[in-house]
Formats: C-alpha cells, sequence, structure tokens
C-alpha cells in the first residue's frame, strides 16, 4: 500500500512541476539557513573543543588595566607559572611570517606558544614529536610544528616533509611533526606553531609590554573562583613590586569554552532566531501551496471517495506526498 502511495504522489508531483520546484526551494531555503547557523551554534557555543580532553578544566586568564583589556606580558607570565591552582599555562603570540624556499613566497600564521601549551590543550602531534625541554628555552635550535590543514594545503600530506626545513622571515625551523587533522583551540586555526621563548623580542620585552593571550588548566577539584582568588593575590602583589608597569592592573579567569563564545553569542541568537522566523515563512508558504493545490483536486479526492477510497486512506496519500516535498526539501 505504502509503495502504491509513493508510486501515485511521484506521478501527481510530475504532472505539477511547478508546485513542486516553489515548495522544494522554499523548504531548501529555510532549512539549509538553519542548519549553517546551527553549525556556528555547535562550533562556538556547545562544543567549541570538541577534540580536548577535559574542556571543562580550562580557563581564559586575562589581563585588566584600568579598566581596558590588554594582554599579559612575558614577564608577568613567568609569575604566574607560580601558582597552585593550574595544572599547566600557556601563552600564546601571533605572526604572520613569509613562508620562503617552497614555491612562491606566500604570507602565512603563525603561532608562538609556550612549553605548556600542548599540556594545557591535551594536544600530541598525529605524525612526528612534540617540542622538546631544551627547544622550549632561549637559544634552543629553531624547530615547528605545523598544523594538519597547512601540511595537506602546501604539503600534500607528504610524511617526508618531518625532518626537513621551513624558511619562516629568513630562518630555517626544523618540522618535528604535524598536529591531528581536528586540532584547534580557541578562535584560532593557525598554520604552525613555534616555540615563545626562542624569540628574543619575546624574552627581551619590559614587563609593561602586553602582546600574549594566556589559556590554562585547572588541577582536578579547582574552581574557577579558587583560581580567581589566587589569581588576584599574585597579581596584587606583583602590582605592589613594579608599580611603574602593573599600577592598576586586574586579572579574570573565566572558564574557556564560556570566554569563546561570549563575543559572538548574542549575535549567534540573533541570527538564530531570524532564520527561525525565516523557517516559519517557508512552512507557511509551502503549506499555503498545499491548501491552493488541494483546492484544485476537489474532483479527484471525490471520485476517489465515491469509488470506496475511506478518509484516512485519502489523508494518508496526501501525506504522503508532503512527505517527499519534504525529503527533496531537506536535501536540497
Amino acid at each position: 500500500m505504502i509503495l502504491q502511495d509513493i508510486r501515485y504522489a511521484v506521478r501527481m508531483m510530475a504532472r505539477s512541476p511547478g508546485f513542486v520546484l516553489m515548495a522544494v526551494l522554499a523548504l531548501g531555503l529555510g532549512i539549509g539557513a538553519n542548519t549553517m547557523v546551527f553549525s556556528f551554534v555547535n562550533a562556538y557555543l556547545l562544543r567549541p573543543l570538541p577534540t580536548v580532553k577535559d574542556a571543562g578544566r580550562l580557563a581564559q586568564v586575562s589581563c585588566l588595566r584600568r579598566g581596558n583589556w590588554v594582554g599579559v606580558s612575558y614577564l608577568d607570565f613567568l609569575d604566574w607559572n607560580r601558582n597552585h591552582v593550574f595544572e599547566d599555562l600557556s601563552a600564546v603570540a601571533y605572526m604572520n611570517p613569509i613562508l620562503t624556499g617552497r614555491g612562491e613566497p606566500d604570507r602565512v600564521s603563525g603561532a608562538r606558544v609556550s612549553g605548556g601549551f600542548f599540556g594545557v590543550f591535551a594536544a600530541r602531534p598525529a605524525i612526528g614529536r612534540p617540542f622538546l625541554p631544551a627547544e622550549n628555552a632561549p637559544g634552543g635550535e629553531p624547530v615547528v610544528l605545523l598544523s594538519w590543514g597547512f601540511w595537506q594545503r602546501r604539503f600534500g600530506g607528504n610524511p617526508e616533509m618531518v625532518g626537513q626545513s621551513l624558511a619562516l622571515d629568513g630562518v630555517s625551523y626544523k618540522i618535528v611533526g604535524v598536529m591531528p587533522a581536528r586540532f584547534r583551540f580557541a578562535w584560532s586555526d593557525p598554520d604552525f606553531y613555534v616555540p615563545l621563548a626562542q624569540d628574543t623580542a619575546t624574552v627581551t620585552a619590559p614587563r609593561g609590554r602586553r602582546f600574549l593571550d594566556v589559556t590554562a588548566r585547572l588541577k582536578p577539584g579547582v574552581s574557577i573562583a579558587a583560581a580567581q582568588a589566587e589569581m588576584e593575590t599574585i597579581v596584587r602583589r606583583l602590582e605592589m613590586q613594579y608599580p611603574e608597569s602593573n599600577k592598576d592592573t586586574r586579572v579574570s579567569v573565566q572558564d574557556l569554552i564560556y570566554s569563546l563564545g561570549d563575543g559572538p553569542r548574542q549575535s549567534i541568537y540573533v541570527m538564530m532566531g531570524i532564520v527561525l522566523f525565516v523557517l516559519l515563512i517557508a512552512c507557511s508558504n509551502v503549506a499555503n501551496l498545499q491548501l491552493a493545490r488541494a483546492t484544485g483536486r476537489t474532483s479527484e479526492i471525490a471520485i476517489r471517495a465515491a469509488m470506496g477510497a475511506s478518509r484516512g486512506r485519502i489523508v494518508a496519500q496526501v501525506l504522503t506526498e508532503s512527505v517527499m516535498v519534504s525529503i527533496l526539501g531537506g536535501l536540497l
């Protein structure tokens, strides 16, 4: 019986291609817009760090100075490491060097990361090895870890790239590994990672130069409130020791997952409301089209009823046609 209804529905849809096209387009646009916006909601609000183990223990540690958000200085970051609430503390500085020696020169995006970075995000290279302790120190051998996407895009996923060199702003870095395909942190998706401590400009920067983003992994059982209290104690001590650079400096410890969505949260919710309204309009339009089409089929339905078709049988046939239109709209 169901197959018979489907065959009949296909014949009826073939007789009204204009109706089918309009209904499928309306549903496709409405469903597609909602799918697109929900992908943002899922990525940035619901599951912003799907590959990070125990992501709920990650915290964003930020600085405020005279009421304004500022970065963290390298010297402050070193002092922040003397705490009892974090398993690991990581600092990141972004860079956009020119890649040379591999075809046409190209500007790429990268991140200088401290030694605790991969511990904070519980990440290890998919190919090769992480940075060694000696490489996470001033004067260490210049090394680089590639992101999976950059490795695929620029080098065709060639595993023999590990061990070769990469020239960034004229400095030769040894490729020691490739990060996993789905690894990303915060909002960023850099092409590569290099040790932060090897950058002379960073380690010699004065305490008042604030340019680092800091992320931490809480120790088991430590709450955000406890981490906030300890970091406030550390920051107040630094303010007394270094009043010229640290006066009026405050600290904020926030759940990383929440802080990731804090910026776009309101905009995404507004977009979600708009596209839901668009879907409602699309469904209303399709319903009106169905009613108009049903009005033109009164004679057909009357004949089927006169030949013995029950009301349930007629409703089942109409529902079959509606479901097929909905499936086509969903596929589109």
